[in-house]
C-alpha cells in the first residue's frame, strides 16, 4: 500500500486551540463592556479627595522668584 492510498490520520485535539481562540475573544469582549468592574457598593462620597491645593505656598513663591531671576535664553 502507497503513502497516497492510507488514510488521514485525524488529530483528535483539534478544537483546542479553537477553544482557547474564542475564550480569548470572549474575555476581550466582556472587558471592554467593563462586566468585570466592581459597581456595587462604590459612591462618589466612598472615594478619597485630595485637599484641594492653595493658592500660596512657599514652594510656589520660590519657583516664581527662580523664573523671575534667570537669565533669558538666547536662541
Amino acid at each position: 500500500m502507497s503513502d497516497a492510498a492510507k488514510p488521514e490520520k485525524k488529530d483528535a485535539d483539534w478544537w483546542m486551540p479553537w477553544a482557547v481562540l474564542i475564550a480569548l475573544v470572549v474575555f476581550g469582549a466582556l472587558g471592554f463592556f467593563r462586566v468585570f468592574t466592581p459597581k456595587a457598593g462604590i459612591t462618589a462620597a466612598d472615594v478619597p479627595t485630595a485637599p484641594p491645593p492653595t493658592r500660596s505656598s512657599p514652594t510656589s513663591a520660590n519657583s516664581a522668584r527662580a523664573i523671575a531671576n534667570a537669565p533669558p535664553l538666547n536662541h
